[in-house]
C-alpha cells in the first residue's frame, strides 16, 4: 500500500513481513522538501560585493560573504577589481564597484536540479567613477535586478549521504542606461558602451567564485551535512534511521529501517 502524506510518499520494501513494525519501508521526499531544507540551511546568509580597497596600508577584498548558523557561519573572501577605462589624451577613468548586499537567498527544485537564487541590491549608484584628472566628475551606473542562479546537480556521495555535483551558476544584472553620455575634456564619452565589458567579467568573476565556494569541499560537506541531518531527523519522527538514498531527478527515495 501507498500513502500520500503532504510532500512524502509511503510504502512498504517488503511486501509480505511477519512484523509491520520491524519491516523496513520506502519513503519518497519530493524535491520541493529537499529545496526547502536548502532555504533553511542558507538562511542569513550574508554577501557583500564591493571593488577592493586599502585600509591602513593593507588590501581588503571586496567580495566578502558569510554562511548562517547552519552551515557553521563559515565566511568566505573573493578579490573585485576596479575597472579603470583609458580616454587616451584625455587621461582615465576609473570605476568601482560599492555597496551590492544580498537581500535574500532561496532554494528551488526542477525536474533535474535544485535552483538556489540571490537576490542583491544596494543603495545606487552601484559604479561610482572618478577621472585621472579632474576628480569624481563622472556620473555613477546603476545596476537594477541584480541576482545570482547557481544550480546543483543531488547525487549520493561514495559512503551513501546525499551530495551534490555539477554546479552551475550565473548573475544577471542590468545597466540603467539614462543619462550615461557624458563629455570629458572636449571627449565624448558613452559610458554603456564602456561599461558593458567591465559588467560582464564581473558578472562572471562573481559567478564564478560564488561557484567555487559551494564546490569547496568544507562548504559543501558543511551544505550536506545540513540536509542529511534533516533527513535523519525526519526518519526519527517515524522511529527509524535512513539506511539508503536513491536519487530520481529532484526527488529522494530514502530506505527507512527500524530504529534498534
Amino acid at each position: 500500500m501507498v500513502v500520500a502524506l503532504g510532500l512524502l510518499v509511503l510504502q512498504s520494501a517488503s511486501p509480505v513481513a511477519a512484523s509491520p513494525q520491524a519491516a523496513p519501508f520506502e519513503m519518497t521526499l519530493k524535491g520541493s522538501y529537499v529545496a526547502l531544507q536548502m532555504s533553511q540551511a542558507l538562511r542569513d546568509t550574508h554577501i557583500d560585493l564591493a571593488s577592493d580597497h586599502r585600509r591602513r596600508g593593507v588590501l581588503e577584498k571586496g567580495g566578502q560573504g558569510q554562511f548562517g548558523p547552519g552551515l557553521g557561519s563559515k565566511r568566505f573572501e573573493f578579490s573585485i577589481p576596479s575597472e579603470k577605462l583609458s580616454l587616451g589624451w584625455f587621461g582615465d577613468l576609473t570605476y568601482r564597484l560599492r555597496d551590492v548586499h544580498l537581500r535574500s537567498f532561496e532554494a528551488t527544485a526542477t525536474d533535474r536540479e535544485f535552483l538556489l537564487t540571490g537576490y542583491f541590491d544596494g543603495a545606487g549608484p552601484q559604479f561610482v567613477g572618478s577621472h585621472s584628472m579632474l576628480g569624481h566628475v563622472v556620473p555613477g551606473v546603476y545596476m537594477q535586478n541584480i541576482r545570482v542562479m547557481i544550480w546543483l546537480t543531488p547525487s549520493v556521495d561514495a559512503s551513501g549521504r546525499l551530495s551534490y555535483d555539477s554546479t552551475r551558476t550565473r548573475l544577471t544584472s542590468r545597466i540603467n542606461t539614462q543619462g550615461l553620455t557624458f563629455t570629458v575634456s572636449g571627449h565624448r564619452v558613452d559610458l554603456v558602451d564602456a561599461m558593458t565589458g567591465y559588467h560582464q567579467r564581473l558578472a562572471d568573476l562573481v559567478a564564478r567564485k560564488l561557484r567555487e565556494t559551494l564546490d569547496d569541499p568544507e562548504h559543501k560537506a558543511a551544505l550536506c551535512g545540513y540536509i542529511n541531518q534533516a533527513l535523519q531527523e525526519k526518519a526519527a519522527k517515524f522511529g527509524s534511521v535512513l539506511k539508503r538514498i536513491r536519487v530520481d531527478g529532484t526527488d529522494l527515495t530514502v530506505t527507512l529501517a527500524p530504529r534498534t
